[in-house]
């Protein structure tokens, strides 16, 4: 049952060791990695604040004690803010903990994160007015910038083309790599930055292109001045282009017809556990050959689409792991040329033709 973790000591070697050791230093720190909270250490230092306290440790809403290790339990008196509790649901695995305690890692290099959002996954979605270091990391003693602290979740860059084209130039090998090297004279860093890219953009300054009575009415030559702030490397880095037309009213006002959040939810996680089934891996990191091993007949039509778009290598690469998950997420083993089609139409051009 859930309760199968108890168990009592009489000897808190934790508590012994911290109480050594702050007979020379002004404050020590006790981590404590157990599928159960509650070896005592953490009550005994609850109200002093020069003994840091932080438990790893399954969610007690469901798990022994019960009654102990709660997120918001963060001290008490000269011991506030000393006590943290990070909480893992049961379903926890060793993938989301280990990339929990690195986006935690990051954080703490600049302001940690709240121990209720240890396993949420970070946003970030920095104003279009941040400078390149801002973006990337940097400073005298180097620390993170906004992509990774974004590491492992979410990047959100709105008004894209707003934004200095040399600081979006800063984003193209990270995105490449999932990491930033920063060097200064006196000291070299690499901080982890593989995050999901999310951006959006009027693709007219004006907001309203191809819309006859709004429109600016040059349109063209004023939205390729303007998309063009964005350079082709950066773009080719981008997966999926899609045009949101304006909302009528009527379906703006109307009742939702769109599937829940939870239908989806289940259908990404499904695809997910089927990709770590088949490859060890997710299909973002899959390689060249992990990618050409699906392809099977449909090489030959891949190379007349390949000079027809005049796609480069990344840009194939990248629409090919795209196939691979649109098949996924639709319950098939091999991916087919409706998935490739797919895939390939999210490679559009902003303007239209």
């Amino acid at each position: 049952g859930p309760d199968f973790a108890g168990g009592f000591c009489y000897l808190n070697n934790a508590a012994v060791a911290a109480e050594i050791l702050r007979e020379r230093y002004r404050t020590v720190a006790v981590l404590d990695v157990d599928v159960h909270h509650g070896n005592g250490t953490q009550e005994i230092f609850y109200e002093r604040g020069d003994v840091l306290c932080v438990s790893l440790h399954g969610d007690p809403d469901g798990f022994y004690p019960f009654f102990w290790g709660y997120a918001q339990e963060t001290g008490a008196g000269a011991g506030a803010g000393a006590t943290l509790n990070l909480p893992l649901k049961r379903d926890t695995g060793d993938r989301e903990y280990l990339q929990a305690l690195e986006v935690a890692a990051i954080h703490s290099l600049r302001q940690a994160r709240p121990a209720t959002a240890f396993l949420q996954p970070p946003y970030r979605a920095p104003h279009h007015t941040a400078s390149a270091p801002a973006l990337v990391g940097g400073g005298g003693r180097p620390r993170p910038g906004e992509i990774s602290l974004a590491h492992e979740g979410v990047l959100f860059l709105d008004e894209l083309p707003e934004f200095q084209p040399r600081v979006l130039e800063v984003l193209r090998e990270p995105l490449e790599t999932g990491e930033v090297h920063i060097a200064r004279a006196a000291q070299q860093v690499s901080f982890p930055a593989r995050f999901q890219l999310v951006a959006a953009m009027n693709p007219c300054p004006c907001g309203y292109l191809g819309d006859p009575e709004k429109g600016c009415g040059y349109e063209c030559e004023k939205a390729k001045r303007y998309q063009r702030r964005l350079s082709g490397p950066l773009m080719d880095r981008i997966d999926l282009h899609l045009e949101v037309p304006a909302v009528s009213p009527d379906t703006l006002l109307g009742d939702a017809d769109g599937e829940p959040s939870r239908v989806v939810r289940a259908r990404v996680l499904a695809a997910r556990a089927r990709q770590m089934h088949r490859q060890g891996c997710l299909n973002r990191e899959l390689d060249a050959d992990g990618l050409m091993a699906s392809l099977g007949p449909h090489k030959p039509w891949l190379t007349g689409v390949m000079e027809r778009l005049e796609l480069s290598a990344r840009a194939l690469h990248r629409s090919l792991r795209v196939a691979r998950t649109i098949a996924d997420l639709a319950h098939r083993e091999k991916v087919g040329r409706e998935h490739l089609r797919e895939a390939l139409s999210y490679r559009q051009n902003l303007l239209n033709p």
